[in-house]
Order: C-alpha cells, then structure tokens, then sequence
C-alpha cells in the first residue's frame, strides 16, 4: 500500500491466486484505486503498461529477468535481490541506453523469484 502513495500507478504481479484474491480485498479495504493487479508469472513482468519508470521484485533471483529489464524506461531503475536462494546481494540497476547499469547496495535474505526466468520450484 506504501507505492500506491508514492507513485501515480501501481502495477503488481502475483502468481498464487489466494495471495491475489486477497491483495485485492486489502486494496480495496483501504480506497486504493491507483494499483492494479494480475494473476501470473511475474518474471515476465506486465508489459502491457511498459515501460515503467521504476520495477520492484521483492523475491530473490538467480539472475536478472530480461523482460523486466526490457520494460524499464530510459533511466529507469529496478531494486532487485540477486543471488542463490539462501542469500542475495540487493542491486539496483538503471536503464542507459541499451546497457543495464548495477550497483549492489547489500546482502539480503529473501524468498525465491519462481518462474520461467527466476528459480524453478
């Protein structure tokens, strides 16, 4: 609920549909009409809306997710936790131009990234 107050769109993909079902009570709950939600596999991003000034992944990757990489605006960033799956190193990369620039901020712990271009289950 935090990004619906600091952006003027929010789009979030979650691919387990009772986290989604009930992501959509909660944002409903609170009057919340600037974020928008899919069901499905969220290494694959939303491109429907791309590009997107800024992308947030709050599971652990084994690498970067190229069609996330390739939604993101010209200075775009993305805050990514990159890494095997016990711990992570939190980077942030900015879209320059074709290349993808990456500046590790610090180790982190979290949950795996599932889906075609993150961990297998």
């Amino acid at each position: 609920m935090l990004l619906a107050h600091l952006a003027a769109q929010v789009f979030s993909v979650e691919r387990i549909a009772p986290l989604l079902d009930k992501a959509r009570e909660v944002v409903a709950l609170c009057g919340v009409r600037n974020v928008s939600l899919l069901l499905g596999d969220g290494t694959f991003g939303w491109s429907a809306y791309a590009p997107y000034d800024a992308i947030l992944v709050s599971a652990g990757s084994p690498g970067i997710p190229k069609p996330l990489t390739a939604q993101l605006a010209e200075g775009g960033r993305m805050v990514i936790p990159l890494g095997d799956r016990d711990e992570q190193m939190l980077a942030v990369l900015t879209r320059r131009g074709d290349a993808i620039e990456r500046r590790d901020v610090l180790p982190v712990r979290f949950v795996p990234l599932l889906g075609t271009h993150g961990w297998t289950e």
